[in-house]
């Protein structure tokens, strides 16, 4: 299998884009690790494929036109020093697949019963926030959100009490551990989604590069092969799912690769489980062992 079907394989199975760190993965190397030629092996293949398209997103996917700046673009990652942010600038270039008009209208179909924003159908509970700019305000102000790449182990909010931060690092050459392991912590933040807050299964999602949604939890849960619009384990850029009062929540960060669960319900539930396979590397912001 070539690597043009190898990323197609890698955007099906996740249901969205994929990032040029997230092809470096499926080449079995790390975006912190990766040197100028490995980067420019998989803008090649892009460029050279008539089913894959590079491009930013600012809101929607935004493609960058073919012959690609392959140069330029080598450039813009490699100017930075820093290995993270190396990584996020190779997070802030997305590969997506070309389809055929008959490929669309059978997704399309596939698909009926998804909200329609923007282009984009969206799936069962989902639907885009209207308050995107004042949410990203009041969470930053709350968490001191810092996001960025100079320092990729540092925490990237000042995590509250009760909050349990756990270990997400797979081994780059296990990619079936990285994908069962993304299916596991999906379904049991899900679960705990819908089981601990019953009463009012209404979730926040902020996503930085993306549009921000809310989610319903329980439609969510209820949906045949749910699709998940943003997932819960981190995948190419932070995930955030928050109470509306800010409660509890958790936050995800894909340089670090770890999970804050955060809030007395979550960290007694979801936290609670991840614990028992997951290492915990800090409890209410403090490293293990200092605690």
């Amino acid at each position: 299998m070539d690597l043009a079907e190898l990323i197609i394989v890698e955007m099906r199975a996740v249901d969205d884009w994929v990032s040029i760190a997230d092809a470096l993965k499926v080449m079995g190397t790390s975006s912190f690790d990766a040197d100028r030629d490995e980067v420019r092996r998989v803008l090649d293949c892009v460029d050279t494929s008539d089913r894959l398209r590079l491009g930013r997103v600012t809101g929607r996917f935004e493609e960058i036109p073919k012959p690609l700046p392959i140069t330029a673009l080598l450039e813009s990652i490699f100017d930075e020093d820093d290995p993270g942010d190396r990584t996020g600038a190779m997070m802030g270039l997305f590969i997506d697949q070309v389809r055929s008009a008959d490929e669309q209208a059978k997704e399309a179909a596939a698909r009926q019963g998804r909200t329609p924003h923007g282009g984009v159908l969206l799936p069962p509970g989902w639907t885009v926030l209207d308050d995107q700019q004042l949410l990203w305000e009041l969470f930053t102000e709350a968490f001191g959100f810092r996001p960025g790449g100079r320092e990729p182990t540092r925490p990237v909010i000042v995590e509250p009490a009760p909050s349990i931060t756990v270990d997400l690092t797979v081994p780059d050459d296990r990619v079936g551990v990285w994908r069962s392991r993304v299916d596991a912590v999906n379904a049991e933040a899900l679960r705990c989604f819908v089981a601990e807050f019953a009463e009012d299964p209404m979730w926040v999602v902020l996503v930085r590069q993306d549009f921000c949604y809310r989610l319903d939890a329980a439609v969510h849960a209820a949906t045949r092969h749910p699709d998940w619009r943003v997932s819960a384990y981190p995948k190419g850029d932070y995930s955030i799912f928050l109470r509306e009062d800010f409660s509890d929540g958790i936050v995800g960060q894909p340089w670090e690769q770890s999970l804050c669960v955060f809030g007395e319900r979550l960290v007694g539930s979801l936290g609670r489980t991840l614990a028992t396979w997951l290492p915990v590397i800090r409890i209410d912001g403090r490293p293990v062992g200092s605690v």
